[in-house]
C-alpha cells in the first residue's frame, strides 16, 4: 500500500500538533515537561504577579492570566498532570465533559487561601534561623538550604515506572471505596462504605515499580530560600513561604516558615527598640571625667563624654542610638549606657597614704 506525499505530511503535522498540545501548558508557564512541582509553583507565581488583573488591567493580560491559571491548576495537581501528559489534546475535552473549575484569586492562593481552600494541607514546617544583633540592626539577606520531602520527579507520585502502567482499580472502579453488606439481624442488612483494600482508597493501582522512589511516591529533596532579615525585626518574627514545604501525593504541600532567633550579643542587650550597654571606666575616669568612643553594631562610633563625677551604676541615655523600628526603620530607639567603675585590686603604700589624707581632709 502506497502512501501519498500529502498523506505523509498530514500524519507528520498531526504528530507535531499532538506533541505541541502535550507541551502547551508547560509552555504557558515557561517550564519543561520534566519540571518539578516546585519549579511549576515558582513559575506560576512569577507570571501571576505580571499578569494579574489587579496589576495589569488590560484585556490581553486578563486572557493570559486565565490561561496561566488553567495551566497551573492542571500541572500543580499530580493526578491531573499525569492525565494531561497521557491524553494531550483530549484532556481539555474530558475536563469540559466533567465540568471545569474556575480559576481562583492569585493573591488568595499565594497566602494560603483562594481556590484551594477546601484542599487538605500538609502540616506547617517551621525552621529556626539564628540572626545576630548586627544583622537585625542593618538588615541582612541570607540564603538557606533546606532538605524536605518532594514528590518523585520520575513517577510524579503515581508509584509506577511508566504512566501507562497506572490502572483504574478493578475492585472499586476508581472510587477508592467499596460498599459492603453486614447482617445486623434476621433478614436485616446494613450497607457500609469502606476504603478499598486493594488500592488503599487511591482508586488506582500500578503494574510496575518506579525505579527512582521504589513506589514510595515521595523522596528526599532540597530547596534554597532567600530570606531577608529586615531591620528591627523582633525575636520570633516569622517569614512564611506558602506551599513551599513538604510535598504530598494526597494533599496540598505544606507551608514553610522561618522563625528569626536573635543571638545574644556580648556587648549590647536589646530591650524592645532600645539598647543597653555596660561600659567599664576607671576610678580616675569616674572622678575626673573622660571622653571615649563605643563601637556600635554597624561599626559607627558613639562618643561618650562626661566632665563630672560618675557614680557606679549611673545610666546615660543617648537618644536615637537604639534599634531601628521594624515598621519605620528610619526611626530608632535609645541607647542606655550603664557605667561600671573598675576599682584597683592593689594599692601601694604611697597610694594608701594619699587616699588616707584625702579622706581626712574631706
Amino acid at each position: 500500500m502506497k502512501i501519498s506525499f500529502l498523506s505523509f505530511c498530514l500524519v507528520i503535522l498531526s504528530l507535531v500538533s499532538v506533541f505541541a498540545a502535550h507541551k502547551q501548558y508547560y509552555d504557558l508557564l515557561g517550564v519543561e515537561p520534566s519540571a518539578s512541582q516546585n519549579d511549576i509553583k515558582k513559575a506560576y507565581r512569577k507570571l501571576s504577579m505580571q499578569y494579574h488583573p489587579d496589576v495589569n488591567p488590560s484585556q490581553e493580560a486578563h486572557d493570559k492570566f486565565t490561561k496561566i491559571n488553567n495551566a497551573y491548576e492542571v500541572l500543580s495537581d499530580p493526578e491531573k498532570r499525569r492525565k494531561y501528559d497521557q491524553l494531550g489534546p483530549d484532556f481539555e475535552k474530558q475536563q469540559q465533559q466533567q465540568g471545569g473549575h474556575p480559576f481562583g484569586d492569585f493573591f488568595g492562593d499565594f497566602f494560603g487561601g483562594g481556590g484551594h481552600h477546601q484542599e487538605r494541607k500538609g502540616p506547617e514546617l517551621v525552621i529556626k534561623v539564628p540572626a545576630t544583633l548586627e544583622h537585625i540592626y542593618v538588615g541582612k539577606e541570607i540564603g538557606v538550604y533546606h532538605t524536605k520531602q518532594i514528590i518523585c520527579p520520575h513517577c510524579r507520585g503515581s508509584g509506577a515506572d511508566d504512566p501507562d502502567h497506572v490502572k483504574t482499580c478493578n475492585v472499586c472502579g476508581g472510587s477508592g471505596f467499596v460498599i459492603r453488606r453486614h447482617q445486623i439481624g434476621p433478614g436485616f442488612f446494613q450497607q457500609v462504605q469502606t476504603q478499598c483494600d486493594k488500592c488503599q482508597g487511591k482508586g488506582k493501582t500500578f503494574t510496575s515499580t518506579c525505579h527512582v522512589c521504589k513506589s514510595s511516591k515521595v523522596m528526599p529533596g532540597s530547596d534554597k530560600f532567600t530570606l531577608y532579615i529586615e531591620k528591627g525585626v523582633k525575636h520570633g518574627h516569622k517569614l512564611t513561604f506558602p506551599d513551599q514545604g513538604n510535598e504530598f501525593v494526597d494533599m496540598r504541600a505544606s507551608d514553610i516558615s522561618f522563625v528569626v532567633i536573635e543571638i545574644p550579643h556580648p556587648r549590647f542587650k536589646r530591650e524592645g527598640d532600645n539598647l543597653r550597654a555596660v561600659v567599664e571606666i576607671t576610678l580616675q575616669e569616674a572622678l575626673l571625667g573622660f571622653e571615649k568612643t563605643l563601637e556600635h553594631l554597624d561599626g559607627h562610633k558613639v562618643t561618650l563624654k562626661r566632665d563630672f563625677i560618675t557614680q557606679p551604676g549611673d545610666v546615660e541615655k543617648i537618644k536615637g542610638e537604639g534599634m531601628p523600628q521594624h515598621t519605620y526603620s528610619s526611626y530608632h530607639g535609645d541607647l542606655f549606657v550603664e557605667y561600671k567603675v573598675k576599682l584597683p585590686t592593689k594599692l601601694s603604700a604611697e597610694q594608701i597614704k594619699l587616699w588616707e589624707e584625702f579622706f581626712r581632709n574631706k
